[in-house]
């Protein structure tokens, strides 16, 4: 046996332009080089370039274009291509084979998926879905509300004192009678009363109490009891034997649960605490906050107008300099900026804008632009080359991205959606539920006691057969039976039973074992070779497992915890709460008005003189007072206060003023030498910052938003939607069962044919097939297959073949030639993969793991 410990070594540095990582042997570099950004990990390069309206990014051979052209987004990725498109009122959307279809044709909404069919229809009081074969209504007939589903029906109805409900064979009441609140569902009987001082609740032959006697609330689950008792100034609870304390003596807080015991204690200008053998300080010495946990030490300062903060090796600094705001972490530096009507920030060698011309909003980033703008009632978002539009016309709902235009119409008891050339449709025919997309079509049927689903050539069925519950998937057949005491479940060729025998509770899965017993006063559940136990002696509450031991005891005032060599007090001594947690010790105390608490050296104090509220902290001193109409808070040499001036609320911090004032239509606000104003203009939405100035206008159709020199379109022109920002432009446009989006050069579509699939982005081709029991997936020459026979699953990627089977206790999992098993042996876990055998066993109180 052989064991290695490894030190992985971490470095990052910026050179220049180059951020280079390295881990290990592994090293990453990112470099900008003018409008490339080149990603270099080991052997692999990463690029990404935007030429003119298409995105082009380049990892190894692969490559993926996006481009937009008119009403049409199309994406590329290799062979495979996808498009979306809007066609008057349906929006088509193409991947591959696959068409989807939506439309509105009246009161019918339908949606059309390959041959799948869906309509949503509400005639009179009644409201009809129809999904395939499968029908669903909701009536209310005067006190009585009535739902079907194909066969099954529902009934609600209120007679007198009774709520009755029915579904199928199931019936369920409630009745009050005097004290008591009785509910029947099948043969489960529940029964709630109130006798006197105690609330006794009934469920089949589980009984609950709940009395309180005097200053007792006494709690009765089968044997469990509880209570909760206050004594003068322990509060004492018990569960059973565990019993647990708080107590308050002086200016410590002691609380006790068993053998573990805290303590919070302050010591002048240090707060201590102690939780068995650990052990916190906090120290505040002059303008320094100070902070110990072990060999742990942190430290805050500031000096002047810098916030340095020192963690270890680490050192942070925020400075202000004038109108630039810089916080600077090792060699990594930022800042941010406002020109006027400009907001400029800066993170290496990446910068930012944003600024607001007019209506328009335009954002810059590197040579990326952004505008945002309202024409009358369309919404134009433009982004480079691609433009969006959002617009309803009547009954109809339509979005244009680029040549993608999407419809929802309800036709009479149809819904229907058209995106492109797919469509869908909805439709409910007696007492099946019909759902069309495109040639996929779905039904759902009732047949007497069964339950019939329809998926192109899969089947499902459910039936009950009088104790038996039986599902149908193709081949695959489940039944759950309960006989007598027993719970059986089948699946295939596994097996599992649930029985309780007398104080047993005992569960069965293949070959593994559960139990769980209550010998007198111990709980022990076995899994496996695995025992547990919870034992309470006397005052003690031991829990056993394996070779861990835990113990709590309550001893007089003092709550004990063990586990292992940790020891935890909790006491209360008089008017002290005294917590114990190795050598840490915590104490709170109160002294007439004052409130004291210790944890170590540190001590705080709060006290209230008339109408000041002092919280001393170590050094620092806090008061808060309100003189009139004055809010006044002391911080050291730090001053604030509020004040209202009939309609103006200043707020004054050392130098620093503010004021916020309404005129009319105004609402503006002072910052120093920095001011805001916002204004609504007709239909123009307006507001200052400085320089900077944003509007938000609709132009009929279009949509507009102005930020300084950004400006942003968004328009619908029949079955396309076009959103403008800056230069880029994008187009989404559905063609028959094809849905084509167009992004700059790039462009994408997706189709179904019949049982298949087909994605098309540039090159790359993807169709997907179910033949019989298989799933076949292509993805350009890689082929994909997934089979289940019999207690094996089988999967096919080209030529590497994948199986997971489980014999007895082992689970046995092949790729090509490697093997993995993994056993449990009584208290060893064995995972075998190759030649390479690993086992992890518990000793004692130990866990160790070997590899061989």
């Amino acid at each position: 046996m052989e064991n290695e410990f490894v030190k992985e070594r971490r470095q990052r540095v910026r050179v220049k332009d180059r951020f280079i990582e390295q881990r290990g042997n592994e090293r990453r570099q990112r470099v900008r080089v003018k409008d490339r950004l080149i990603e270099q990990r080991g052997n692999e390069r990463r690029q990404r370039v935007r030429v003119k309206d298409r995105f082009i990014e380049q990892r190894g051979n692969e490559r993926r274009q996006r481009v937009r052209v008119k009403n049409r987004f199309i994406e590329q990725r290799g062979n495979e291509r996808r498009q979306r498109v809007r066609v008057k009122d349906r929006f088509i959307e193409q991947r591959g084979n696959e068409r989807r279809q939506r439309v509105r044709v009246k009161d019918r909404l339908i949606d059309k998926r390959g041959n799948e069919r869906r309509q949503r229809v509400r005639v009179k009081d009644r409201f009809i879905e129809q999904r395939g074969n499968e029908r669903r209504q909701r009536v209310r007939v005067k006190d009585r509300f009535i739902e079907q589903r194909g066969n099954e029906r529902r009934q609600r109805v209120r007679v007198k004192d009774r709520l009755m409900e029915q579904r199928g064979n199931e019936r369920r009441q409630r009745v009050r009678v005097k004290d008591r609140l009785i509910e029947q569902r099948g043969n489960e009987r529940r029964q709630r009363v109130r006798v006197k001082d105690r609330l006794i609740e009934q469920r089949g032959n589980e009984r609950r109490q709940r009395v309180r006697v005097k200053d007792r609330l006494i709690e009765q689950r089968g044997n469990e009891r509880r209570q909760r008792v206050r004594v003068k100034d322990r509060f004492i609870e018990q569960r059973g034997n565990e019993r647990r304390q708080r107590v308050r003596v002086k200016d410590r807080f002691i609380e006790q649960r068993g053998n573990e015991r805290r303590q919070r204690v302050r010591v002048k200008d240090r707060l201590i605490e102690q939780r068995g053998n650990e052990r916190r300080q906090r120290v505040r010495v002059k303008d320094r906050l100070i902070e110990q946990r072990g060999n742990e030490r942190r430290q805050r300062v500031r000096v002047k107008d810098r916030l340095i903060e020192q963690r270890g090796n680490e050192r942070r600094q925020r400075v202000r300099v004038k109108d630039r705001f810089i916080e600077q972490r090792g060699n990594e530096r930022r800042q941010r900026v406002r020109v006027k009507d400009r907001l400029i920030e800066q993170r290496g060698n990446e910068r930012r804008q944003r600024v607001r011309v007019k209506d328009r909003l335009i954002e810059q980033r590197g040579n990326e632009r952004r505008q945002r703008v309202r024409v009358k009632d369309s919404f134009i978002e433009q982004r480079g080359n691609e433009r969006r539009q959002r617009v309803r016309v009547k009954d109809r709902f339509i979005e244009q991205r680029g040549n993608e235009r999407r419809q929802r119409v309800r036709v009479k008891d149809r819904f229907i959606e058209q995106r492109g050339n797919e469509r869908r449709q909805r439709v409910r025919v007696k007492d099946r539920f019909i759902e069309q997309r495109g040639n996929e079509r779905r039904q759902r049927v009732r047949v007497k006691d069964r339950l019939i689903e329809q998926r192109g050539n899969e089947r499902r069925q459910r039936v009950r057969v009088k104790d038996r519950l039986i599902e149908q998937r193709g081949n695959e057949r489940r039944q759950r039976v309960r006989v007598k005491d027993r719970l059986i479940e089948q699946r295939g060729n596994e097996r599992r039973q649930r029985v309780r025998v007398k104080d047993r509770f005992i569960e069965q899965r293949g070959n593994e074992r559960r139990q769980r017993v209550r010998v007198k006063d111990r709980f022990i559940e076995q899994r496996g070779n695995e025992r547990r136990q919870r034992v309470r002696v006397k005052d003690r509450f031991i829990e056993q497992r394996g070779n861990e031991r835990r113990q709590r005891v309550r001893v007089k005032d003092r709550f004990i915890e063990q586990r292992g060599n940790e020891r935890r007090q909790r006491v209360r001594v008089k008017d002290r709460f005294i917590e114990q947690r190795g050598n840490e010790r915590r104490q709170r105390v109160r002294v007439k008005d004052r409130l004291i608490e210790q944890r170590g050296n540190e001590r705080r104090q709060r006290v209230r003189v008339k109408d000041r509220l002092i919280e001393q902290r170590g050094n620092e001193r806090r008061q808060r007072v309100r003189v009139k109409d004055r809010f006044i808070e002391q911080r050291g040499n730090e001053r604030r206060q509020r004040v209202r001036v009939k309609d103006r609320l200043i707020e004054q911090r050392g130098n620093e003023r503010r004021q916020r004032v309404r005129v009319k239509d105004r609402l503006i606000e002072q910052r120093g030498n920095e001011r805001r104003q916002r204004v609504r203009v007709k239909d123009r939405f307006i507001e200052q910052r400085g320089n900077e100035r944003r509007q938000r206008v609709r132009v009929k159709d279009r949509f507009i938003e102005q930020r300084g020199n950004e400006r942003r379109q968004r328009v619908r022109v029949k079955d396309r939607l076009i959103e403008q920002r800056g230069n880029e432009r994008r187009q989404r446009v559905r063609v028959k069962d094809r849905l084509i989006e167009q992004r700059g050069n790039e462009r994408r579509q997706r189709v179904r044919v019949k049982d298949r699939l087909i994605e098309q982005r540039g090159n790359e081709r993807r169709q997907r097939v179910r033949v019989k029991d298989r799933l076949i997936e292509q993805r350009g020459n890689e082929r994909r297959q997934r089979v289940r026979v019999k207690d094996r699953l089988i999967e096919q990627r080209g030529n590497e073949r994948r199986q997971r089977v489980r014999v007895k206790d082992r689970l046995i999992e092949q790729r090509g030639n490697e093997r993995r098993q993994r056993v449990r042996v009584k208290d060893r876990l064995i995972e075998q993969r190759g030649n390479e055998r690993r086992q992890r066993v518990r000793v004692k109180d130990r866990f160790i793991g070997t590899k061989r």
